[in-house]
């Protein structure tokens, strides 16, 4: 008797779920954590049949489950441990991914387990998306730079031909169109590279109010049918970001809003200052403390499960053909990523989607914002020029020319820091690429300071100011210039540099 109550006290104490049956498929015995755990009192599943309509109300479902523990049933022996991982949806209707160890005990009764795994699983899954996205974030990156390295070379050659021609030359009209086209595809690649982690712009404190209410008065400008519903938190916290690109993310969201709903649907979006505690952040690998939340919800289809699944990778769309890129989402993913940030989405088909942003709190006063120059900026200085891609050392060297700069063309690190060492007294500024084989940018610019520690460096790269370039920014570089650039932005960062 005293070994019965002994087990009959660790059984009850036990934090798994303990369900047993006898050889009626009577249920005969849960302990109180199975109770905590799915809220059945043992009156209400008293046999395995009223625990598979409770626990499984699907009926598709349910017949899965019940294969399943035929076939277990079959093959379960003494001592022996079968082990499933079903959904259950516990009295209260909230669903549970539960782990069932089933065991068939010397005097044929089954004993089963009950271990929740829905806190594990919901892990698994945020740690195993994020290691996805930031794969195809590192994919996106190399695309886009490998991309706007080509656009260079025919944005470079079509400037050099309007410099020359004049305004009434009958193919001015068509260079000019091209060059529209070469900027919408730095455009399409920029948007790979906010994507890709790390992707930096111009950032500055802000209140998200006022952009958010600017960008709910522009859509509603442009799609007046819309019922947009506002509430903002007016005491809401600064934030440190780009007011273009958080218009950028309210956009994607509305448009993607406005897409899913019918007539009679609305928008809702609201703002918050929200306190995030450790159990919350650690989720998404950021630290604890004051974020605000921007929450865009709509009455619309939703998704289903397996769509959610994909809405942030690029160029996914349920959409039809030339209705969107399937980069609206993926743009908003990374910008929030980069702000050190992240996304909460719930929807459910039929009822309607909603996106809650976080950004942490700005902590720190913004930098002040930079006024470009107009016009043409031309000079007489000498300036090496360091590319591995022979067209772009071509065409850079011909645009600079253009501008009267006497220039000294270099393939690659190794030929660089060899004409640097011959000619740093009347060489002015170096234009360094960042990736190149062999030497790459940041060997190729320590080799520069070694040879001359006051050399001014200008980065060209496909990729924006990010990682390493941001590190060289920060050891010394005097500016940066994204590929591709046309004459006027060219002359205009050169000069920048050159007068500092």
């Amino acid at each position: 008797m005293e070994e019965k109550e002994k087990l009959q006290a660790i059984l009850d104490n036990l934090y798994l779920g303990i369900m047993m049956l006898d050889n009626f498929d009577r249920i005969i015995y849960i302990n109180p954590y199975f109770i905590r755990l799915f809220g059945y009192e043992i009156e209400e599943i008293p046999s395995r049949k009223k625990w598979f309509e409770k626990a499984y109300p699907d009926d598709n479902y349910r017949q899965k489950v019940i294969a399943a523990w035929e076939e277990d049933k079959c093959k379960i022996r003494h001592g022996e441990k079968i082990v499933q991982l079903f959904k259950v949806i516990c009295k209260d209707g909230s669903e549970k991914d539960v782990q069932f160890q089933a065991t068939k005990l010397p005097s044929d009764e089954i004993l089963i387990a009950c271990e929740d795994m829905t806190e594990q699983i919901r892990i698994e899954k945020d740690l195993a998306h994020s290691q996805k996205m930031e794969a195809i974030g590192v994919l996106a990156g190399g695309i886009a730079h490998d991309f706007n390295n080509l656009l260079m070379g025919i944005q470079g050659n079509v400037s050099l031909m309007l410099f020359r021609l004049d305004h009434n030359h009958p193919d001015y009209r068509r260079l000019t169109a091209i060059e529209d086209i070469v900027k919408n595809g730095a455009m399409l690649t920029q948007q790979l590279l906010d994507f890709s982690r790390g992707a930096k712009v111009d950032v500055k404190p802000l209140d998200a109010n006022d952009v958010i209410k600017g960008t709910v008065k522009m859509f509603r400008r442009m799609k007046k049918e819309i019922s947009i519903r506002e509430r903002y938190d007016d005491e809401l916290n600064m934030i440190l970001a780009n007011p273009g690109q958080l218009e950028q993310i309210l956009m994607n969201l509305f448009i993607n809003a406005w897409q899913a709903m019918k007539e009679g649907s609305e928008i809702c979006v609201e703002t918050n200052n929200v306190y995030l505690n450790k159990d919350v952040t650690e989720l998404h690998l950021l630290p604890p403390g004051d974020y605000i939340m921007i929450s865009v919800s709509d009455t619309g289809s939703g998704m289903d499960a397996k769509t959610m699944e994909k809405i942030f990778d690029p160029f996914f769309t349920t959409k039809e053909m030339g209705k969107g890129t399937g980069l609206g989402l993926t743009i908003v993913y990374g910008i929030v990523k980069n702000y050190k940030g992240f996304i909460d989405v719930k929807s459910e088909l039929g009822k309607g989607t909603t996106f809650k942003i976080y950004l942490p709190v700005s902590q720190r006063l913004g930098k002040r914002d930079i006024i470009k120059k107009e016009g043409m900026e031309k000079g007489k200085e000498t300036i090496l020029l360091i590319d591995d891609e022979e067209t772009i050392l071509e065409v850079g060297r011909e645009l600079l020319e253009a501008l009267g700069y006497k220039v000294y063309p270099a393939k690659g690190g190794d030929e660089g820091l060899k004409i640097y060492g011959e000619k740093n007294k009347e060489i002015d500024l170096v234009i360094l690429d960042m990736i190149m084989p062999g030497k790459g940018g940041e060997e190729t610019f320590r080799g520069l300071k070694e040879i001359r520690p006051d050399v001014r460096v200008m980065l060209a790269s496909g990729y924006t100011v990010d990682g390493v370039a941001e590190g060289m920014m920060e050891q010394g570089c005097q500016g940066f210039i994204q590929k591709p650039f046309n004459l006027k932005e060219l002359s205009q960062r050169v000069r920048e540099v050159l007068d500092k």
